[in-house]
């Protein structure tokens, strides 16, 4: 009889765990000075005002905003390492995604 089940219970959990999933940075940067990745999720772009014509065919502005997740320096989301971000983190990062986009354009 096998009196270590241990194994077993860990490989009947490992069904209802989800996986972690690896990713690949897009750029390397810092959050409160500790190396990590960054993977741009999403851009949304900036679409000003429509003020043309009737006011009826007025839009107002839209988009201009980014989601990235940070990434630990293996490639794995680190949400411990997201809730550092500060806003001067957050304002630079996306400062740093959006100059990567224009080398791009």
């Amino acid at each position: 009889m096998n009196t270590n089940i241990a194994p077993a219970i860990a490989q009947a959990l490992k069904a209802f765990m989800p996986a972690r999933k690896k990713f690949s940075a897009d750029f390397d940067s810092t959050v409160g000075g500790i190396p990590c990745g960054i993977k741009v999720d999403e851009v949304e772009p900036y679409e000003p005002a429509y003020r043309g014509g009737h006011p009826d065919s007025w839009e107002p502005e839209s988009g201009g905003q980014i989601w990235f997740t940070v990434l630990d320096r293996a490639g794995y989301p680190a949400p411990w390492l997201q809730a550092k971000l500060t806003n001067d983190d957050t304002a630079r990062i996306e400062g740093e995604i959006l100059k990567s986009l224009k080398e791009f354009t």
